[in-house]
């Protein structure tokens, strides 16, 4: 079977990238609030954070592992949906491509709010956060401590309002696509 991807070329990019390194993203995100939290409308999220990229990891859980003292015996699982167009960077799902990144300890994070476009209020915010607290995940620690665990996400490209990493600079108004044969 011979499915086309189209990958841009901030993805192309990402691509040809070498090494694990640190960028800086941002993001703009919606989240579906119900109703009966009564915020008053669409809610986005816009976050600008710096990440890793670039990253194994299962090599990584190995080597905290190891540094913790214990055995390196950790297997990552197969992604539990989508498929890797490039391992450990571009996850490919229903036709879109997806930025795999990694959050660390320090790291600069920050996340604005808004209702129907417009900065959320004190009371909204109170509302948005609870609603999201309720939704977080327990984390899976690997067998690590909780400060030394490895913490995966991943991120829509089409989500991605901006993205900086050493000669690669990205702003979503510059998109050009080009098609990959898989």
């Amino acid at each position: 079977m011979n499915n086309v991807i189209k990958v841009s070329n901030f993805m192309t990019q990402i691509i040809n990238l070498k090494g694990c390194k640190i960028a800086s993203i941002t993001t703009r995100t919606s989240v579906a609030v119900p109703k009966y939290y009564m915020i008053g409308g669409e809610v986005t999220k816009v976050t600008t954070k710096e990440v890793q990229i670039n990253y194994d990891y299962e090599n990584a859980v190995n080597n905290r592992l190891k540094k913790e003292g214990k055995a390196p015996t950790f297997s990552a699982k197969s992604l539990p949906w989508g498929v890797w167009l490039i391992p450990n960077k571009i996850i490919t799902h229903n036709g879109k491509c997806y930025l795999r990144m990694y959050e660390f300890k320090g790291a600069r994070h920050e996340t604005k709010y808004f209702v129907n476009g417009q900065p959320a209020n004190e009371y909204q915010l109170i509302a948005i956060k609870e609603y999201e607290n309720s939704k977080r995940k327990p984390s899976t620690t690997q067998g690590l401590t909780q400060e030394n665990e490895v913490r995966p996400t991943n991120v829509a490209e089409e989500n991605i309002l901006a993205f900086k990493c050493g000669e690669i600079q990205y702003n979503k108004q510059e998109e050009i696509s080009v098609s990959i044969a898989m």
